[in-house]
């Protein structure tokens, strides 16, 4: 069986120095922790928020960064609407909008779906085998099975 990842790409990862991505590509990327939950849910809502398996990383040394490879097999840009308060911008929850992306090489800039904030690319990456599987011919091999 496959297994899916669901990653979050952020604009300014990609904006300074990614490499563009498209449904179908093969990746190799680093990933982080999704971190605070409750700030994703104002910027991509609480479904996708529960889906996350992980945020793309490419500036850091982080010791905590886990590499996922595989094949890109769908894509939707989310935004969502800020407000002003004092000198900081903040998520406004609610206003969350998916768009899916096309084939072809999914942009991160411009940074606006119309009126809201572009707050990334959430990704569906099909990684291979699950590491706790039991492949076939070690299933069938009766020198393996457990008495």
């Amino acid at each position: 069986a496959q297994v899916e990842e669901t990653i979050l790409v952020e604009p300014w990862q990609f904006q300074c120095c990614g490499d563009a991505f498209g449904i179908g590509d093969q990746v190799s990327w680093s990933v982080r922790e999704v971190g605070d939950r409750e700030f994703r849910h104002a910027t991509v809502g609480p479904e996708l928020t529960a889906s996350l398996t992980g945020i793309e990383e490419h500036h850091s040394d982080d010791v905590g960064l886990r590499a996922v490879d595989g094949t890109i097999r769908s894509a939707v840009a989310v935004g969502c609407r800020y407000e002003r308060d004092g000198r900081l911008l903040t998520p406004v929850a609610g206003t969350t909008v998916i768009e899916p992306c096309g084939d072809g090489t999914i942009e991160v800039w411009p940074d606006r779906i119309g009126e809201h904030h572009l707050v990334g690319v959430v990704v569906t990456i099909e990684t291979g085998l699950a590491t706790d599987e039991i492949l076939p011919s070690e299933s069938s091999d009766p020198a393996r099975t457990p008495t």
